[in-house]
């Protein structure tokens, strides 16, 4: 599933990155109208179920 970063100003997909954030976000900038902005990353139900999954799995392996 390939995701889209659009600038919140003009929602042009054509954006380049600036700096990768560390925790806080990373910084693009749009190439078309020059606007800078962070995309902050939140996480999904999805990926909090895998985590638990995976830690239980450790749990149990180490356990027996």
């Amino acid at each position: 599933m390939e995701h889209f970063i659009k600038c919140p100003a003009c929602c042009m997909t054509d954006v380049v990155p600036t700096e990768i954030g560390r925790g806080a976000g990373d910084k693009y900038i749009c190439a078309g109208c020059n606007h800078g902005f962070t995309v902050k990353y939140t996480k999904t139900p999805q990926t909090i179920v895998e985590q638990y999954w995976k830690r239980a799995l450790i749990a149990a392996i180490l356990l027996l």
